[in-house]
């Protein structure tokens, strides 16, 4: 649980850095940070929810740019989350779905998660080493 709350607190860092944060341009299910936010937020105590069909919810047309230390940062962060959860990985968890979201954001190409935290980042780095790195630095 103190992984989800950390990559919660690292999204609500990047809300509170948006120009666009508690505006009537704030729509958080057009932005793959308040996305990210919401599925982390249904976590409940010692379980995960599966949301049908959700990878489909993920925004596709969020074009703002964002701190690329705070999105590894919680990409870390959720995959510590993921391998502390041990329910059996599933694409359609939220938390699938928020580490999914934030990929969004820096990746071209989303990746799935191998539920090993080495193997992802080896993943993440045929796309983007200079992301890999920041990612294994957050995650050590």
């Amino acid at each position: 649980m103190k992984h989800n709350n950390d990559a919660i607190s690292t999204l609500e860092q990047i809300c509170l850095d948006c120009k666009n944060y508690q505006t009537v341009h704030c729509v958080k299910w057009k932005c793959n940070i308040g996305f990210a936010l919401d599925a982390l937020n249904l976590t409940p105590k010692n379980g995960l929810t599966i949301i049908k069909d959700g990878l489909q919810l993920i925004p596709k047309d969020d074009m703002k740019h964002y701190d690329r230390l705070m999105a590894a940062r919680c990409i870390a962060a959720i995959c510590k989350t993921c391998k502390q959860c041990m329910k059996g990985h599933n694409e359609n968890c939220n938390i699938s779905l928020a580490r999914r979201s934030i990929e969004s954001i820096v990746l071209k190409e989303i990746i799935d998660y191998p539920g090993n935290i080495l193997t992802y980042i080896v993943k993440v780095a045929e796309q983007d080493q200079d992301f890999a790195d920041l990612i294994q630095k957050e995650i050590l």
